[in-house]
């Protein structure tokens, strides 16, 4: 997965395509907030996050749900965000 690699910038319109296909989908969600936070786009991914957490909680995941909780502690405190792109 491009987000994997360190390739956001390349991961993100496609993430961005998954969630137009499925935004039900909290597995989209949250790869397009992990490619937001990689290009630094924080608040935007911290949304993401926040609307993948909801679809998981209803669907009865604890343990994504845990991961999900902690995707967003480290965009609210900054440790998942890259403040600055990365160079090309």
């Amino acid at each position: 997965m491009l987000v994997n690699q360190d390739r956001s910038e390349e991961a993100l319109p496609l993430a961005r395509w998954a969630v137009a296909l499925a935004p039900w989908s909290p597995n989209a969600l949250d790869t397009l907030a992990l490619a937001l936070a990689g290009t630094g786009a924080c608040e935007e991914a911290r949304q993401a996050e926040h609307r993948a957490l909801e679809f998981i909680q209803e669907e009865g995941a604890p343990e994504l749900e845990q991961l999900l909780r902690q995707r967003i502690a480290g965009l609210e405190d900054g440790t998942l965000c890259v403040t600055s792109p990365p160079d090309t």
